[in-house]
């Protein structure tokens, strides 16, 4: 993906206002960040892409190069056979034989310590395409420059048995240090490891100037984003507050003009009693009602009774007075 291309995908919101307005003002945030392009790179710039990767791919070819010239030295003949004395004074007369025992245990190491992670990184570069991958690639790069730096001049001086210095405190003069010998040893190999451990200062150098330009133009972003942090939760810290005030005059103000809810509660529980007993005698005047009403129906019975007995008698008067003979 391009500059342009990126630009173009950050300049669109996917999320709706309207659907999903937290998403949609996420992503403007993240627009405004982005704003400052430089801070926050993807794409390799033109000094990256032309000169600093080009320029460590061929340092590290020539890092290898040296070191398959450090092997070749160790297995020429002429060097075995000028270093084999120097060897047999420091070690003695030995079985083994200590000029190929000592040269190819050289030529291992750099092989194991030097070549193969040098591979490794090689491998590497032509899968750089972004700022990720180059760090990714510096991060491989550096430790392998380091144990360049650290273990390349003691490569062959300490490779025999430990040799004792002793030095004059007061003086500093060194009274004995090691023998005339390594230097000897060391004279084959002294141009080749110190240009290889000059290519791997320089390589370094470069890294570290580069990542502290990273840092560098990183840290206005970085900035930024923590004074938008910040300003964000003083801004929420101050509604919060502003909340608590407001919630506080509430209630006070709701106490001081309503009546005391405990005098409600009371009030509630008289009411609700007195309800009570107006309910019983409510319920026992509709009982006495219901027998009133009882005694009322029994009396109207009586009443119809009596006046059909009335009915009754006055036919039967006027039956006897019709019947003859009676005055």
């Amino acid at each position: 993906m391009t500059e342009k291309q990126l630009k173009n995908v950050l300049s669109l919101n996917p999320h709706s206002f309207w659907r999903s307005p937290l998403l949609w003002m996420r992503w403007r945030r993240v627009q405004v960040l982005y704003a400052d392009y430089s801070s926050m790179r993807v794409v390799l710039n033109d000094f990256e892409r032309e000169q600093l990767l080009p320029t460590l791919t061929e340092r590290i070819e020539y890092m290898k190069t040296l070191c398959k010239k450090v092997q070749a030295t160790c297995a020429d003949p002429e060097v075995r056979q000028y270093l084999g004395p120097a060897i047999e004074t420091i070690t003695g007369p030995l079985r083994r034989d200590v000029r190929t025992d000592y040269l190819d245990g050289i030529s291992r190491q750099v092989e194991d310590n030097f070549i193969g992670p040098i591979d490794a990184v090689l491998r590497q570069a032509p899968q750089v395409h972004d700022v990720r991958a180059l760090i990714k690639f510096a991060n491989a790069v550096l430790p392998v420059c380091s144990s360049i730096t650290a273990i390349g001049p003691n490569l062959f001086a300490y490779s025999l048995s430990a040799q004792v210095l002793i030095r004059n405190t007061n003086t500093g003069e060194v009274v004995v240090g090691p023998p005339q010998e390594l230097t000897a040893i060391m004279l084959p190999f002294k141009l080749i490891l110190e240009q290889l451990v000059r290519v791997a200062d320089a390589i370094d150098g470069s890294l570290k100037h580069w990542t502290g330009q990273l840092d560098a133009a990183k840290r206005p972003f970085l900035e930024y984003v923590t004074a938008n942090t910040s300003h964000q939760a003083n801004r929420l810290t101050v509604l919060v507050q502003v909340l608590t005030i407001t919630i506080a005059v509430v209630l006070s103000a709701l106490f001081f003009t309503l009546t005391d809810p405990l005098a409600l509660e009371k009030s509630n529980l008289a009411l609700k009693r007195q309800l009570d007993i107006n309910q019983a005698a409510v319920a026992s005047e509709h009982t006495a009602n219901q027998s009133l009403r009882s005694e009322n129906d029994a009396l109207r019975a009586d009443v119809a009774r009596l006046r059909a007995q009335v009915d009754r008698d006055a036919e039967q008067i006027e039956d006897l007075r019709k019947k003859p003979g009676h005055r």
